[in-house]
């Protein structure tokens, strides 16, 4: 009956009574409502690893509530972080201060880096490892780093989408930007409209990821030397290019000499052009699946 009530208000558990601490099964299910009810557990619970472990599974706020014993166990502390990245606050300092441990946190949540220790959370070495493993952990650096032109300038290199943390300062730095989409191509969504539209950025992002032709400024796509350009780089550019390049004869055959798969996405009087889909097949023995019908017969 508790149970019911909590999925139409999850307020209910202040009414649980105080006999359902005891009860597992019960307080596991419950806690997909609302981590109140871990009020009603009974202390002998708190210090029980299986059953904290299997709580943490579930919200990592529980952690906050184990025992010291329960909070210094790394197995139960990342199931926790995992779920919850401020969870890492409620280890023990021990764990808060052990670098290779917390890395382990940040790679589950990024989050977790607001938690560590003071010494780690200010360390600028610790910090470009945990971005490498995160980019989400760069949200969580200080303000004084994130300020730091040179060190942002090293944390994309690292790890490129980390560039969405820092873009609001660092959106239109040409360098950044750059050694960002290098890393990956994916980060040029979050460069600002003008380094979208940077002919030397957008073929770098293309480069390492063709789906990145899509944050391209349309004037670019517009370009036919440009879409030229950035299709002999990445073949799957070719499915962020405007209809008219998709059925333009010389772009679609540099596409798929550069990846065969690329031919699905030339218009269907291309995907019949013999000498196409048979470059196409030299990049890709999956590239016949896209060729026009009576090729394929």
């Amino acid at each position: 009956l508790v149970l019911e009530a909590m999925r139409h208000n999850a307020r209910a558990a202040e009414f649980a009574s105080q006999d359902l601490g005891t009860n597992r099964d019960f307080l596991l299910e419950a806690l997909q409502f609302d981590e109140v009810i871990f009020d009603k557990v009974a202390p002998d619970l708190l210090a029980d690893r299986d059953f904290i472990l299997a709580a943490a599974l579930r919200s990592g706020q529980v952690l906050s509530r184990a025992s010291e014993q329960l909070q210094a166990d790394t197995e139960v502390v990342l199931a926790a972080v995992a779920q919850n990245g401020s969870a890492l606050e409620y280890a023990a300092e021990e764990l808060r201060s052990d670098r290779e441990f917390v890395l382990r946190a940040v790679q589950r949540c990024g989050s977790a880096l607001r938690a560590a220790s003071s010494g780690l959370a200010t360390n600028r070495s610790f910090v470009l490892e945990a971005v490498q493993r995160n980019s989400q952990a760069l949200l969580y650096a200080s303000e004084e780093l994130k300020s730091d032109r040179l060190f942002v300038l090293e944390a994309v290199r690292r790890n490129g989408f980390a560039l969405q943390h820092v873009a609001q300062q660092h959106g239109a730095d040409l360098d950044i930007v750059l050694a960002a989409v290098m890393s990956n191509g994916h980060a040029l969504q979050h460069a600002v409209s003008e380094l979208r539209a940077d002919r030397e950025v957008v073929l770098a992002a293309v480069r390492t990821n063709g789906d990145a032709m899509a944050d391209a400024s349309e004037r670019l796509k517009a370009e036919r030397g440009f879409v030229l350009a950035a299709v002999r780089l990445n073949g799957e550019a070719l499915a962020h290019v405007p209809s008219r390049s998709k059925g333009d004869r010389e772009v679609v055959l540099a596409a798929v000499t550069r990846n065969g798969d690329a031919l699905r996405h030339a218009k269907p009087e291309l995907r019949a052009d013999r000498e196409i889909v048979l470059a196409a097949i030299k990049q890709s023995k999956n590239a016949l699946g896209h060729a026009a019908l009576d090729l394929r017969s």
